[in-house]
């Protein structure tokens, strides 16, 4: 098989393997990879334009040792409802404890969810992902506003061009890097030529109630002793641009924060190996006798 066709034929595999779940909740469908055994159950949360096979390369990994739960989020607008919809994702699996993973856009998923949960996470690991900050919180709300008033064709055209300039790869590639960054690519390729106006829009603004919300998410871990891991990469632009790298750290004061260089944005697909290295060993030194919590309230209303 030649080399630039294996990422693709390895996607199909995974696809074939990892048939997805439907649940629909609350007049929304929800569709998710539910794989693996053991604990803790790790929740998966993609990018902004990513889905559920996103995480391909992570589940196979994680998978022959933990349960794995990836959902691809529908076009919900507030992060309330994402967030409420996950849960319900958890409840309808009898799942009471997970550990977060969210990467980017899912990463300010992934801090919405523990910040409403609290109490069904057990850690939390972020990567190239930003802390709630008024500087992109801005930025969002204009870009909204630009993406909402232009024609759609164009607009996508914009959006498309912005996300080529956030995955700018920082550096020389291997060859195996250079395959699997041109499978992603057209992927991506393919999703935003797929992606409608009102989805983007939908988790645009979800995004926002996420990155404005400071005062409100300062109250984040108050009580809540678990575990978080930060991976992120040196050069990554959606970082050094503001102060998100920042508020992450004031965020979590006590979190492990593993810097990389060379990876950009890209760290998943760049790094990955590092990436996993790093996991493997912060989900070894969580606690394995913590004993799953009851089902809240708020779990029970959304599984019915």
């Amino acid at each position: 098989m030649p080399r630039e066709t294996e990422p693709a034929a390895a996607f199909q595999h995974f696809c074939t393997t990892h048939p997805l779940k439907q649940a629909t909740l609350q007049d929304t469908t929800w569709r998710y990879i539910d794989c693996g055994r053991g604990r803790p159950t790790l929740l998966l949360i993609h990018g902004l334009v990513g889905d559920a096979t996103g995480f391909s390369r992570i589940v196979e990994s994680l998978e022959r040792e933990y349960r794995v739960i990836a959902p691809t989020v529908p076009s919900l607008d507030t992060m309330d409802d994402i967030c409420r919809g996950l849960a319900g994702v958890l409840a309808r699996e009898q799942v009471s404890r997970v550990v977060l993973f969210g990467a980017s856009w899912g990463g300010m998923v992934a801090q919405g969810f523990l910040h409403r949960y609290a109490e069904q996470v057990e850690a939390v690991i972020l990567a190239d992902t930003a802390g709630p900050n008024s500087a992109m919180a801005r930025l969002n709300a204009r870009q909204r506003r630009v993406l909402g008033v232009l024609p759609w064709r164009l607009g996508r055209s914009l959006f498309r061009r912005a996300i080529k300039h956030l995955l700018k790869v920082p550096g020389e590639l291997s060859e195996a890097q250079e395959a699997e960054l041109g499978f992603h690519r057209s992927r991506l390729d393919a999703r935003i030529a797929g992606l409608s106006k009102e989805r983007l829009l939908a988790h645009s603004r979800a995004a926002h109630d996420f990155l404005a919300d400071i005062g409100h998410l300062s109250a984040y871990r108050r009580g809540w002793t678990g575990s978080v891991l930060i991976l992120r990469s040196s050069d990554d632009p959606n970082l050094s641009e503001t102060d998100a790298a920042h508020a992450l750290n004031e965020l979590y004061p006590s979190a492990h924060v593993v810097t990389l260089s060379g990876a950009g944005h890209l760290g998943l697909i760049l790094r990955r190996d590092e990436y996993l290295r790093e996991i493997r060993s912060f989900l070894a030194e969580l606690p394995s006798d913590a004993a799953p919590s009851a089902m809240s309230a708020v779990e029970k209303e959304v599984a019915r």
